[in-house]
């Protein structure tokens, strides 16, 4: 009796440990930029979704949205919570495509609760993932970004402030 559930038991790890070891994974292929909502702010959006045998995405859902509003006493970028970019989140991360899962011994399977996280920035520059240049930083000629005058001082050049995105710069024109 006691050799039957001791066999048991040990079969029963077994399966366990089996069915750990086969993980399934897949690689991006595609990805889509989304477009800007209308709001002057900028920040982040992420996502959640799986992904089905064919490497499509499906059951998308945005989980958070922040909103750049400042620059603490560190220079960091303060975020705060803020609806604008969910939707702009969810509708690129229909585009999003993957090579089919695979598990570890080559079979089809799917992929639950993967996440992916959206930049929303209103200028075309390039900074640190985390930081954004904000309104602000011009108003008060502090930010690290900019020489004295005001300007981009980025790779060792001054530049101007950078061109807005295409959405940005319908968003500064439609204002009275």
């Amino acid at each position: 009796m006691h050799y039957s559930f001791l066999f048991l038991i040990l079969t029963s790890l077994v399966v366990i440990s089996e069915n750990d070891s086969n993980i399934c994974s897949t690689q991006m292929i595609q990805i889509m930029k989304p477009s800007h909502p209308d709001t002057s702010y900028q920040g982040f959006a992420v996502v959640r979704f799986d992904i089905n045998s064919k490497g499509n995405t499906q059951k998308i859902k945005a989980i958070s949205s922040e909103c750049a509003v400042g620059r603490d006493d560190k220079e960091k970028i303060i975020l705060k919570k803020c609806p604008f970019f969910k939707a702009s989140a969810v509708n690129a991360a229909k585009y999003i495509k993957f090579n089919p899962p695979k598990d570890s011994n080559g079979n089809s399977c799917e992929i639950l609760n993967r996440t992916y996280e959206y930049k929303f920035s209103l200028y075309n520059i390039k900074l640190e993932y985390d930081d954004f240049l904000i309104r602000d930083d011009f108003r008060e000629k502090q930010s690290k970004f900019l020489d004295e005058d005001g300007r981009i001082f980025q790779d060792g050049f001054r530049q101007d402030p950078p061109p807005l995105t295409q959405k940005a710069s319908a968003i500064e024109n439609a204002k009275p």
